[in-house]
């Protein structure tokens, strides 16, 4: 049987906008307490309609997990018999959490990308995957982002009966229903509502950070014939902002949003787009692409570039049949646009399959995963 309610508490560093559904959903389905910080000045932090429990953080290396809490306050709060925190090993408060597990006799449960794809041939390596495995073998569960590392991991850690599967997520029935109305308008009007006047639309959107290959994207949109009408429209914000502005002041078809956390407007851009451009760091955005048929171009990752590796959410694309994926050179990448825009058969085929990811990811089914770990525990 299930534990629930306060028995269950969840580290992490913070919220982003796009966990909230799968937070609300873990607390309203499992009963699980998030307990989290709020963003650094430069971020905006999210408003929560969920029970949940700020705790104060410090910084204490350049990491953005480089996050220290003090999870006492709620170890002594909640007395929870299952604690389950993010998995990276500079996010100082799951030390404090297998510590402080000799005196509370809690069960904890790591959740993590496991074993990351650029390493999968040789895990664990050094002294950063050395501490990695080290946490695995502490843990009394370990909760994996995709199947990918599952084989791997098997083979390595204590006990692989421990290992369990939350396939990655966002709230893919919300978005069945906004793609549903939208496509009641048709792709024509809601362009129109855009405002958006070019046959083709290529659309990036998260963090504008170096890792995510904003220059590259910027770069492959530049090698596009002339007379191929096409717009790049990028929606988020970060670092690279000041170079997307400048670049939009002399290309008037390159046009830049900030970011934007209404799940409506980022739906219609999805639902107008016609590419997704991501040829680095791709992420759960791929989820969000695909929810409304949008297929995305990208690259295999990039030997030696380990800040720009696909998250586990790579997985989720099909060369030829979802998107397409292409070696890393920007010229290539362009004729590969032009190439699949032009085909009109194919590119049809490519966004009904997109819209499949409802089918393989869900909050439903990645909260199956995280009861699946609860319960073997809680039957231990």
């Amino acid at each position: 049987m299930t534990v629930k309610g306060e028995n269950i508490l969840l580290f992490q560093r913070i919220i982003p906008e796009y966990r909230k559904a799968i937070f609300r959903y873990l607390h309203n389905s499992l009963g699980i307490i998030v307990c989290y910080s709020d963003y650094t000045k430069d971020m905006k932090s999210v408003s929560l309609d969920f029970p949940s429990e700020n705790i104060s953080k410090i910084y204490y290396g350049k990491s953005q997990t480089a996050i220290l809490q003090n999870p006492l306050p709620k170890i002594f709060k909640y007395k929870p018999k299952i604690i389950i925190s993010e998995g990276s090993t500079s996010y100082g408060t799951v030390w404090l959490l297998v510590l402080f597990r000799l005196f509370f006799r809690y069960k904890l449960i790591i959740w993590s990308h496991g074993v990351k794809s650029h390493q999968s041939n040789a895990p664990f390596q050094g002294f950063s995957g050395k501490l990695r495995l080290f946490l695995f073998n502490t843990a009394d569960a370990i909760l994996l982002y995709s199947k990918t590392p599952l084989k791997v991991l098997s083979g390595i850690v204590n006990n692989p009966t421990k290992i369990f599967v939350a396939e990655n997520s966002i709230d893919t029935d919300a978005m069945n229903r906004l793609y549903q109305k939208l496509n009641d308008k048709g792709k024509y009007a809601v362009k129109s509502e855009l405002g958006w006047k070019h046959t083709y639309n290529l659309i990036f959107v998260g963090r504008l950070l170096k890792s995510k290959g904003l220059q590259q994207i910027v770069e492959i949109f530049e090698l596009l014939p002339v007379d191929f009408d096409t717009a790049l429209h990028i929606i988020g914000d970060g670092p690279e902002m000041s170079f997307i502005k400048e670049k939009a002041i002399h290309n008037s078809k390159i046009f830049c949003y900030g970011a934007c956390f209404n799940d409506e407007q980022i739906g219609k851009y999805f639902y107008a787009a016609d590419l997704l451009l991501m040829p680095k760091a791709v992420g759960l955005t791929i989820v969000h692409a695909f929810s409304f048929g949008c297929p995305i171009v990208s690259c295999e990752n990039v030997p030696g570039d380990s800040l720009s590796r696909h998250g586990p959410e790579f997985e989720y694309l099909i060369n030829n049949v979802n998107g397409i994926i292409v070696e890393n050179d920007s010229i290539l990448i362009a004729s590969q646009i032009v190439e699949l825009l032009k085909d009109t058969e194919r590119y049809d085929f490519f966004s009904e399959q997109a819209l499949n990811i409802e089918k393989k990811v869900s909050m439903e089914k990645m909260s199956e995963g995280f009861k699946n770990a609860i319960n073997y525990l809680s039957n231990k």
